[in-house]
């Protein structure tokens, strides 16, 4: 009886073993099935894209811009709708004019390699390491090839740990809404990072008016308090007047003139820290500027006096968004 009792024992013991050993080659086959299968996705997607070069080699686009030579794919230079290369490769109103069947532009290449790179990636311009005029530079190149604002503007994010309690961030940190709390100036946010410019799409003003959108000191904001005349520099939506942290009231001039900022409009703000000016604009149609720092001598801010100053948007209203 203890005889087959061992036997059973050992019989069992081995069949444990048997299946361990072939769950342990199960696996092993999975993972190299699922290796197989990775490296084979991998290949048809080499193989897609070198089909797609092959493609668009056919199709490429020679530009000579400013003397310099570029070359890209006809679909790379199509890839956001409404920009210069539209109306260059889509009118059927312009041909090349080189020799070499070259589109010339006659404007600096030096900004355009950003450009190119943006428009080859589907990426924001990068404008990281650049000086203020060359950042302002690339901008003005920007919008005259008349790239999409996310594109131009895309590293600009509103900072939810520097946004008022009753605001609310949506859009991937684009867009800013009031959503609770009282109609009066107590909810304000920042930007991420500093800009040497932005835009900004009123989407709605609400009921009851306000919306500022400007510059605020990052060191003396606050996101829960009044910004607008105590450490910024902004355009009022409600009637369009400048208000200045330096003057501490409205400005009166080409703004207050030109009235409210109605909803949907794109206001677009730019800072010249090397003259200490903000400049505002609303639907392309410049509605002032203001000094940072006022200069009796009309010299420049030295560098280490120089606010550090974000993008903000204030709002009064519930329901006001931009």
């Amino acid at each position: 009886m203890s005889a087959s009792v061992s036997l059973h024992s050992d019989l069992r013991g081995k069949f444990t073993e048997l299946v361990e050993e072939f769950l342990r080659l199960s696996g092993a086959v999975d993972e190299r099935l699922l290796q197989l299968e990775a490296k084979e996705a991998k290949w048809e997607k080499i193989k897609a894209e070198v089909h797609h070069q092959a493609t668009e080699s056919e199709r490429r686009v020679k530009l000579n811009v400013g003397g310099r030579g570029f070359t890209a794919s006809r679909s790379t230079l199509l890839r956001w709708e409404g920009t210069y290369f539209h109306a260059l490769l889509g009118s059927g109103q312009w041909e090349p004019c080189g020799d070499d069947g070259a589109y010339f532009i006659d404007r600096d290449a030096g900004p355009f390699e950003a450009i190119m790179a943006s428009f080859r990636s589907g990426e924001p311009v990068d404008f990281c390491g650049l000086r203020p005029s060359e950042r302002k530079r690339l901008q003005d190149e920007c919008q005259y090839y008349q790239l999409p604002n996310h594109i131009v503007f895309g590293g600009l994010h509103w900072d939810s740990s520097r946004c008022g309690s009753t605001l609310s961030i949506s859009d991937g940190g684009h867009t800013v809404t009031k959503t609770g709390g009282d109609s009066a100036c107590d909810a304000a946010v920042l930007a991420t990072t500093e800009a040497s410019g932005f835009r900004v799409r009123i989407r709605q003003l609400g009921p009851e008016g306000d919306l500022m959108v400007g510059y605020a000191n990052s060191d003396s904001f606050e996101a829960n308090g009044q910004n607008y005349d105590r450490s910024g520099w902004f355009l009022s939506c409600d009637d369009g007047r400048l208000y200045s942290s330096c003057l501490g009231r409205g400005v009166e001039g080409i703004s207050a003139a030109a009235g409210m900022v109605p909803s949907g409009s794109l206001v677009e703000v730019q800072y010249d820290a090397e003259r200490s000016r903000i400049s505002f604009s609303v639907d392309g149609e410049a509605r002032g500027t203001l000094q940072v720092r006022p200069d009796p001598k009309g010299g420049t801010a030295a560098p280490s006096l120089r606010p550090r100053l974000l993008p903000c948007v204030e709002i009064y209203s519930v329901g006001a968004s931009a």
